[in-house]
């Protein structure tokens, strides 16, 4: 059977296929994993039935209302909640809207050279040609001469993650602010994917590149209740954005899921609203920053690896020093029981790192990186 061209380009999603490969060897250390393992709130009362029907394509008006007033309070953005922000089916679904509705065929987006890997296949689908620019090896921030370098005519966004999936990284303000004027210099969009911004750790600070001076009109946010909250399944995500790309978004819903989940939406906004969300998010920031202590502790005990300390995510991002690839590194530690991601998995600038997630207790993470230490330095030259 013939499948579009499109879907051809895709290729496969290699890290589906490490956590395939983990399951059937029964990995018991999973470092593999982005999916937050701290059980999600448990005070939501019980869902009146009448929540179980379609809602607006934009979404629920009382749950864009408290958006915007969640938004102003931890970002200081201004937001209209009847103009300016969509409600979607998670950060995934937004992502591909937004391609969809600012890309034409031949449009060319400026990705991070290490990032997460579904952001190429968005702008594939809408056509577009990736551009990657590189991290700066010292802190794994934009570099902003290789962006400039990078920009042309069709240049039409670029897009920044922050805290940043998966090296921890949390961009600086001054860089926001560089490329923010880049940005407006050269007349194309700031996607800013911000689903760790709660996920924030010691003295590091987010800062939502929209609240810049001059940005409302450039810059498209895209963010989750996913990792926060820990209810991935769920699906709800929210752009925010000028209003022309929040009614095309909003146009774009329409056709392809008509609405967000009702039931969904309803516990976004008792989460939102309870006036424990706060103590929630605290408690879940100190556990995952406990966790990266311990990773950094145990990972300090060996000189064949090196790291940038994670400043926000539940990622640290080592390089490994040894005469294999990341790849081949990673699947000869499953069979010691630990399973990791390939950073060459996440992009040409990640190759000889691995990525390890720290959805498991603590525990698990220092024994599990125990054992990784061992084969690195019993097994490898």
């Amino acid at each position: 059977m013939k499948i579009s061209k499109r879907l051809e380009e895709l290729g496969e999603e290699k890290i589906v296929g490490i956590s395939g490969e983990t399951k059937k060897r029964n990995i018991k250390y999973r470092f593999d994993m982005g999916i937050p393992d701290i059980p999600p709130p448990t005070w939501i009362r019980e869902i009146d039935p009448s929540n179980f029907k379609y809602t607006e394509a934009q979404g629920v008006s009382k749950l864009r209302e408290v958006l915007s007033k969640y938004l102003l309070e931890i970002s200081n953005l201004d937001v209209d909640p009847d103009k300016e922000i969509v409600i979607t089916c998670g950060g995934m679904h937004a992502l591909y809207e937004i391609f969809q509705v600012l890309l034409d065929p031949g449009d060319e987006v400026l990705l991070p050279d290490i990032g997460w890997t579904p952001y190429r296949g968005h702008v594939l689908l809408a056509e577009g040609i990736c551009k990657n620019y590189k991290l700066s090896e010292d802190e794994f921030q934009p570099d902003l001469e290789d962006i400039l370098s990078k920009i042309t005519p069709k240049t039409k966004a670029i897009l920044i993650n922050t805290p940043h999936n998966p090296t921890g990284a949390v961009i600086e303000r001054a860089v926001l602010e560089e490329i923010a004027l880049l940005a407006q210099r050269n007349g194309f969009f700031v996607i800013s994917d911000e689903v760790y911004e709660r996920i924030i750790f010691d003295d590091a600070k987010h800062y939502n590149i929209a609240s810049l001076p001059r940005m409302k009109e450039r810059a498209i946010i895209v963010n989750s209740l996913s990792k926060t909250f820990g209810i991935t399944g769920f699906r709800v995500g929210y752009i925010v954005g000028p209003k022309e790309i929040i009614e095309c978004v909003t146009k774009l819903n329409r056709y392809t899921i008509t609405c967000s989940p009702s039931i969904s939406q309803e516990y976004a906004y008792q989460v939102i609203t309870h006036p424990k969300r706060e103590e929630y998010i605290e408690r879940i920031r100190n556990t995952y920053q406990n966790r990266r202590n311990v990773a950094v502790e145990e990972l300090d005990k060996t000189d064949r690896i090196s790291y940038v300390k994670p400043k926000g995510t539940f990622y640290v991002f080592p390089k490994i020093l040894c005469s294999i690839s990341d790849e081949e590194f990673t699947f000869g530690l499953m069979e010691h029981g630990v399973s990791v991601v390939p950073g060459s998995y996440l992009g040409g600038g990640g190759k000889q790192h691995i990525r390890i997630s720290l959805t498991i207790g603590e525990n698990d993470i220092r024994e599990g990186i125990r054992i990784l230490i061992r084969y690195l330095e019993t097994y490898i030259n």
